[in-house]
């Protein structure tokens, strides 16, 4: 596919959707690096072909961020003892 053609697809087909959940207890360059992950995402199947995106379930999580999972290892290891 030519450069053109993937960016008409990335707009028309690619619906993913994201859950934003996570994005809330991320640090500003955590959330930057997660977003990009997000478009790098977007592009890669945008390469892919209208058939196999139709089938595709188009929902997205962020990574979970650092602080968020400190602490549910702490309230792992918290419900562990108990």
């Amino acid at each position: 596919m030519r450069k053109r053609q993937i960016k008409k697809n990335e707009k028309q087909h690619v619906k993913i959707y994201p859950d934003e959940a996570n994005l809330l207890l991320m640090t500003p360059e955590e959330s930057q690096a997660a977003k990009q992950g997000y478009i790098e995402t977007r592009k890669m199947l945008a390469k892919r072909r209208y058939k196999e995106l139709k089938n595709l379930k188009g929902f997205y999580t962020y990574p979970v961020g650092k602080k968020s999972q400190q602490f549910i290892e702490e309230m792992a290891r918290r419900a562990r003892k108990s």
